[in-house]
């Protein structure tokens, strides 16, 4: 029990380092393809290092007293009890796992819910948009866009081409690993902060995805600050 603890400490410790060591040399970088290697890669290889552990044995002859002290020793029953605190901090552990991950499925579903109740438009390249009543914010889901009804009506063919990208580029995995992960190291800030990063890097990738297709630079941009602004009102 505790040594699954001690294990996430770890994992925690080696995930804050390396998060701060992106934040610190590489969050101003342009190269988003680079930046979303590192975010994912905290994030995995976190919890790979610290079972790497380096061990270099040898070989010792111990005196035959040493000897027979050891064996007096292993043949005494070992207490089997586990302290009260010890159950109390896995408890707690186990209970921001479950906490998160009931927050994470609930979404989903939410998501799920959405699409399927959405009405469903196919465009002349064959790609399939779901139409979401009212005025909500665009986006997408395991291979699925979904675009509100204004934003239809507005023939805003640039969301569009912004939400093809995140498919393309499959961000929603990204998404979905970078959750599990979350609700595995709830405790962890490091773990949320890289999070928000990762999403981030994802609008910077689609947003480079619409410009290089030929969309007009200032225009994208009126329509990104336009889509905030009602967001945010």
């Amino acid at each position: 029990m505790i040594t699954f603890l001690t294990y996430q400490l770890k994992v925690a410790v080696i995930m804050a380092v390396f998060y701060i060591f992106y934040r610190l040399f590489l969050i101003k970088d342009s190269w988003h393809r680079l930046n979303r290697i590192v975010l994912l890669s905290t994030a995995l290889l976190s919890f790979l290092l610290p079972v790497c552990i380096i061990t270099i044995h040898k070989t010792e002859v111990l005196p035959m007293p040493v000897v027979q002290l050891m064996q007096a020793v292993s043949s005494t029953p070992a207490q089997s009890s586990t302290p009260w605190w010890h159950i109390a901090i896995m408890a707690i552990y186990a209970a921001g796992v479950v906490y998160v991950m009931v927050r994470v499925l609930t979404s989903v579903l939410r998501v799920r819910n959405i699409i399927k109740d959405a009405r469903k438009e196919v465009l002349a390249d064959g790609t399939v948009v779901y139409i979401m009543p009212g005025n909500a914010a665009s986006f997408s889901w395991m291979g699925h866009i979904v675009i509100s009804e204004a934003d239809w009506n507005n023939n805003e063919s640039a969301i569009i081409r912004h939400e093809k990208a995140h498919v393309a580029l499959r961000h929603s995995i990204d998404v979905l690993i970078t959750d599990i992960i979350a609700a595995i190291q709830w405790f962890n800030p490091a773990i949320w902060m890289l999070r928000i990063d990762l999403r981030a890097v994802h609008e910077y990738e689609a947003d480079d995805t619409v410009l290089r297709s030929g969309t007009d630079l200032r225009s994208y941009q009126y329509l990104l600050i336009s889509k905030a602004a009602a967001m945010n009102g």
